[in-house]
């Protein structure tokens, strides 16, 4: 262990002098010494104002009345959960037995009209729906039957998990997808906001669609609502409210890791933004093995998580607020073994989620660098909390800006919303070297994992 520590404070101070905060500059470098003393050296950058040409920067093209106008009747897949943390540890109890087990569960994925994400995401705003899910301090809300101290996670292999879990066979980054068929039958309860019986209540105009979109996704959505040929919104009791207002709390995040931004449903936004960083071309020596679009609000955060790619992450719209330590540290995140399970839809349209078939399980860390640390965390994961230790580098990237973010750096994300409750980001994806730093970084990575099973 504590020649780990020394690595650490090495490569933050003496190697490659990374300080306490990561670079900042203004406007793009030159190519050369963006290569020199950033890439080749494995070092973070903010760079202001990188992307603030983009129309979707500069005109505002990509408000919510922007974004409606050009991919109106549009499908769109989004992630679903309970409580934001899509890609998640969470401790959830099982049924029928009530046994409680940690599990890394991957999202529901669901198709449907933008407006309606649109309307949904809107509608969450604190001001409009203080039920809805999220609040305006980072991710209070918990599910109702799984445990508090459920924390987020992100995989630097998600595709990956999802098709061994599923038993889809791989052709494309494309075939992401959900096959509740091959689940098993072990269910992970996931309500998000158990409501009690209500009296009669008229409820906003956006859920009436909502719950009526049953009848269009009825292997998604078991609301099965009617709209009144008054068109006003309906009046619901008892159970009927209280799962609309379940709905209403459901935290959705477009996020797919597709290249999505590339694909045709989304090819009325190629005019607002560059599909590539021009500059970058001659840095990486190539295109981006993709481009992805993210569209959600602060209902959603991001754990630690690290990726195989060079990163180059911009902000259209809110802030993202990137929590980072380098490779070295991996030691300090105490990963463990959690088997996968995925989230479903009960034939109640309850959010649930049922341990993968076969059993597959992958490696996680349950820190919460968001969230205020109890004494129990402080306890059990001291190597991240103790006040000797060097404090993780915390970089805030806004509308404009771009974030170069080196591949296997460890990073968690949460977000601040716009005005209009969104958060948008355009990220571009580089292959990496597989150089002596991955292995370093694998070296570092499998002392760390002897360290925590002795």
């Amino acid at each position: 262990m504590d020649c780990l520590k020394k690595l650490s404070r090495e490569i933050r101070v003496t190697e490659l002098d990374l300080g306490t905060q990561v670079d900042v500059c203004d406007g793009v470098p030159d190519r050369l010494s963006f290569l020199r003393d950033y890439v080749a050296c494995n070092k973070p950058l903010l760079i202001r104002g990188a992307v603030q040409h983009w129309p979707a920067v500069k005109d505002d093209k990509w408000s919510w009345e922007g974004l409606q106008g050009k991919l109106d009747g549009k499908q769109v897949t989004v992630a679903v959960m309970p409580n934001g943390r899509a890609d998640a540890v969470q401790d959830a109890t099982l049924s029928p037995d009530g046994d409680v087990q940690t599990c890394f569960v991957l999202p529901l994925e669901e198709s449907m009209p933008f407006e309606q994400f649109a309307a949904h995401l809107k509608q969450q705003h604190p001001a409009n729906w203080p039920s809805a899910g999220c609040s305006s301090s980072a991710h209070d809300n918990q599910t109702g039957s799984t445990d508090n101290t459920a924390l987020a996670a992100r995989s630097d292999t998600r595709l990956q998990i999802r098709q061994q879990a599923q038993q889809v066979p791989c052709c494309s980054q494309s075939c992401v997808g959900t096959a509740a068929s091959d689940l098993a039958s072990a269910h992970v309860s996931l309500d998000a906001h158990p409501v009690q019986a209500q009296e009669a209540c008229s409820l906003p105009e956006h859920l009436v669609s909502v719950a009526t979109s049953g009848q269009q996704r009825a292997s998604h959505n078991h609301l099965d609502r009617q709209t009144p040929s008054d068109g006003k919104p309906p009046t619901q009791t008892g159970v009927a409210a209280a799962e609309f207002h379940r709905r209403a709390a459901e935290v959705l995040y477009l996020q797919q890791q597709n290249s999505n931004l590339t694909n045709a449903e989304f090819s009325s936004l190629h005019q607002d933004v560059e599909l590539e960083i021009p500059w970058a071309r001659d840095v990486f020596g190539g295109s981006p093995d993709a481009c992805n679009l993210w569209i959600g609000n602060e209902c959603s955060t991001t754990s630690f998580h690290k990726d195989h790619y060079e990163n180059l992450f911009a902000v259209v719209a809110g802030e993202k607020r990137f929590v980072l330590l380098p490779p070295c540290d991996v030691y300090r995140l105490y990963m463990q073994q959690y088997p996968v399970a995925i989230t479903e839809r009960s034939d109640e349209g309850r959010l649930q989620a049922r341990l993968a078939e076969p059993t597959s399980h992958v490696k996680w860390t349950q820190i919460d660098p968001f969230n205020p640390a109890s004494p129990e965390d402080q306890a059990r994961f001291p190597l991240f909390y103790n006040a000797d230790m060097a404090k993780p580098f915390h970089v805030t990237v806004k509308p404009g800006d771009l974030l170069y973010l080196p591949s296997l750096w460890l990073h968690a994300v949460a977000q601040k919303p716009d005005t209009e409750n969104k958060v948008i980001g355009v990220n571009f994806w580089y292959d990496m070297k597989f150089d002596h730093r991955y292995a370093y970084c694998t070296l570092v990575s499998e002392l760390a994992d002897a360290l925590n099973n002795d």
